[in-house]
């Protein structure tokens, strides 16, 4: 059914029925003596008659031509807007949680079709739960839903444990607990199973507003970092402003003298994030959620606007202990862009936020 309607759907034009078409019913609201109409302008069967007698391109009237380049700007608009629209999702779309979770489809989706084979549970109702809720989880997937593909996984894996044995059991209250296997013979089967379940759910409500939270801690950065370059636009605007003419000793003097010291600024700012970039357990958790080109534009970005606020402070006269001059002030626009390491504390900041709140909400039930 589902190719049947997705070739009905590439056809162009659907005709009438011959029996229809072929038959010609007069309109008793029409006069007799009414012009009749022509093919031209008819409709329902009669659309593949109309594109059978339009002509060629070659012979299209001026007047159809001169549509055609007047709609050409429409064109250009709609496909920048498209542009716009696929570099914001570029920006917005965690890659590494995604590729984390494509990982943790397959192998919930082998690890629940092994169960179901060795219990010949086809027909079991966790069994088609946990499938239904894998096959969801991958549709999200594929839409680039992360977070709804999460919790999809993580109720696969909670109806799972219908179908676990005891030892099964105890690995997984094991995992998710964090301590040692333990088997306590005073607990029944259904009692483990009813405590593992608690444990399961408990995690998923953590771990579902974690990742809500560092998502928001992500979309603020992000904002952060559009904020700043919004300031770099308006001091350039501002010195185009104010300064129409360039002078060479003055490091803001002009437009290009401007951009010269932003860009030195942004410059010492990649260089800092290379050389001197760390991989702690924080920052690899809020990556799982953000894109990691949302975190370097941040970084970027407040570099330059640390190094030009330097440049503008040295050449204001707040110190008589270094003498500025434009070359000079260009190494010290390059200086202030490793601040970028600064961007480390609000991510921290923004994590440990995160964690907080999830931990709250996980006491509070939410």
């Amino acid at each position: 059914m589902i190719e049947t309607v997705g070739r009905t759907q590439q056809l162009p034009v659907i005709s009438a029925p011959e029996d229809v078409s072929d038959t010609t019913v007069p309109d008793p609201t029409v006069p007799d003596d009414a012009p009749a109409v022509e093919p031209e302008t008819a409709g329902g069967g009669d659309l593949e008659r109309v594109a059978d007698s339009q002509p060629p391109v070659a012979t299209v009237p001026a007047g159809t031509a001169t549509a055609s380049i007047l709609a050409t700007p429409s064109l250009v608009g709609t496909e920048l807007v498209n542009g716009l629209r696929t570099a914001g999702r570029h920006l917005s779309r965690p890659s590494a949680s995604e590729g984390h979770l494509r990982t943790e489809l397959t192998i919930a989706a082998r690890r629940i079709d092994a169960l179901v084979r060795a219990n010949d549970a086809y027909d079991d109702g966790w069994a088609i739960a946990a499938m239904a809720l894998i096959h969801d989880a991958g549709f999200a997937l594929e839409q680039r839903r992360i977070s709804d593909g999460w919790q999809l996984l993580r109720a696969a894996q909670t109806e799972m444990l219908e179908g676990l044995d005891r030892r099964s059991l105890l690995v997984e209250r094991a995992n998710i607990g964090g301590g040692g296997l333990v088997d306590d013979q005073s607990i029944d089967l259904e009692e483990l199973r009813s405590e593992v379940w608690e444990m399961r759910q408990t995690k998923n409500r953590y771990l579902a507003e974690l990742d809500r939270r560092l998502v928001e801690a992500g979309r603020g950065l992000l904002y952060r970092g559009l904020t700043l370059f919004g300031l770099l636009i308006l001091g350039a605007i501002g010195v185009i402003v104010t300064s129409p003419s360039s002078n060479p000793d003055d490091a803001l003097g002009g437009i290009g003298n401007y951009l010269t010291t932003v860009g030195l600024a942004m410059t010492g700012a990649a260089v800092s994030y290379v050389v001197f970039s760390r991989s702690s357990s924080r920052s690899a958790s809020i990556s799982e959620v953000v894109n990691p080109l949302q975190i370097l534009l941040l970084r970027l970005a407040f570099g330059g606007v640390v190094g030009l606020l330097l440049v503008v402070l040295l050449q204001a006269g707040v110190q008589d202990l270094v003498k500025v001059s434009a070359q000079s002030a260009y190494l010290w626009a390059v200086l202030g862009g490793f601040s970028e390491r600064l961007v480390d504390r609000l991510i921290d900041q923004a994590e440990r936020s995160a964690e907080e709140a999830a931990e709250a909400a996980c006491r509070e039930g939410v």
